[in-house]
């Protein structure tokens, strides 16, 4: 019972976004234009996945995932891709693995309403101040408490409620303010 819960407070769900929910949240990123994406809170790589099939050779993805059995299956599907990058890690430490390079986009299904939050304030500020000009970040949640702590960092360029998924989910498109 322990490992569930445990479970729940580090993925914030134990059903994997929809297909439709992910392909909403990419339509927000112009693939064409992008070369270093991340994403946050991979899990079981749902996301991922359709992340490397719009991937250009060009581009680099950042995949961090914090819990270990994640993060080997992952590693073991993409190891034959030279630019994706699975980092067992939190997501805090995005400036460790991606110093100094402008971010065009990052995708995120973290449960930041549940996160410790300072993890959150640092995970937010990295990735304000590291995001390009024209940079967007997609931040899926299950409730609109955060919003306002978003308006601290980021303009709200669109917000969507998505009820195809379980449980339904509000799509944040931030941009650098």
């Amino acid at each position: 019972m322990f490992s569930y819960i445990k479970r729940i407070q580090t993925t914030g769900t134990v059903i994997s976004t929809s297909s439709s929910t992910i392909q909403k949240m990419l339509s927000y990123i112009d693939f064409e234009h992008t070369k270093t994406i991340l994403e946050l809170g991979a899990g079981k790589g749902a996301v991922t996945q359709q992340l490397t099939q719009h991937l250009h050779l060009e581009a680099n993805l950042y995949v961090f995932e914090l819990l270990p059995e994640f993060a080997k299956n992952l590693k073991n599907k993409y190891q034959s891709y030279k630019n994706v990058h699975i980092i067992h890690d939190s997501a805090e430490k995005i400036t460790h693995y991606v110093p100094n390079t402008t971010i065009d986009a990052c995708v995120s299904v973290l449960p930041l309403s549940i996160m410790n939050k300072n993890v959150v304030h640092t995970i937010l500020y990295t990735l304000a101040e590291q995001l390009s000009p024209n940079g967007v970040f997609i931040q899926l949640q299950y409730t609109r408490r955060l919003e306002n702590l978003f308006k601290n960092y980021f303009h709200i360029a669109k917000k969507d409620f998505h009820f195809w998924n379980i449980p339904p989910a509000h799509l944040y498109l931030l941009r650098r303010k």
